[in-house]
């Protein structure tokens, strides 16, 4: 776990490396959205959906980093303790979830910009779907992980003692008025 606060810095050099290359590589500048064909109150993609199929890539890159940094710190906040084989892998195995549900939103999307009549999966396009219950439901998962072990990994009996002993250090004495 002393390698972690290196790794977290290292992905977050990668992030800041994808986000400006997203900024400076497009060469041309982003085309807007055009306007519906039947119905002149909604946009569609319209020559947009070329400059976004270039960007797919990179922005997946940058999601699946945003994901790894969020992971990173949820590790880097339990690893004072010895992160268990249990927690890691636990981890591991719902950022799995996180990264597949986000990965299939972003490959997905490339699909439905080009579909003159996009199929629905609970009443929504299927990139939405991915978001809705796949990407913004997955990290219930890592909620459900750090609230059942957060006892054993992050805040232990003897981190609640110690913090109890600096907030009695902390505390001015009543009898002598300091």
């Amino acid at each position: 776990m002393t390698k972690l606060p290196a790794i977290l810095l290292a992905t977050l050099a990668a992030l800041w490396g994808v986000l400006l290359y997203t900024v400076f590589s497009p060469d041309e500048h982003y085309p807007g959205a055009a306007t519906h064909p039947e119905q002149s109150e909604m946009h569609v993609a319209g020559a947009a959906a070329a400059f976004d199929a270039e960007m797919i890539v990179p922005g997946a890159i940058a999601g699946v980093l945003v994901i790894a940094v969020y992971l990173l710190c949820l590790l880097l906040g339990a690893g004072k303790n010895g992160a268990s084989l249990t927690f890691v892998g636990v981890v591991a195995a719902s950022s799995c979830l996180v990264v597949g549900s986000f990965l299939a939103m972003t490959f997905s999307f490339d699909d439905y910009v080009g579909d003159p009549s996009p199929q629905l999966v609970g009443g929504f396009p299927i990139p939405t779907a991915w978001m809705v219950f796949g990407v913004w439901m997955s990290p219930v998962v890592f909620l459900a992980v750090y609230v059942a072990g957060f006892r054993r990994w992050v805040m232990t009996e003897d981190d609640r003692k110690r913090l109890e002993a600096l907030i009695a250090a902390r505390q001015p004495c009543s009898e002598t008025g300091s």
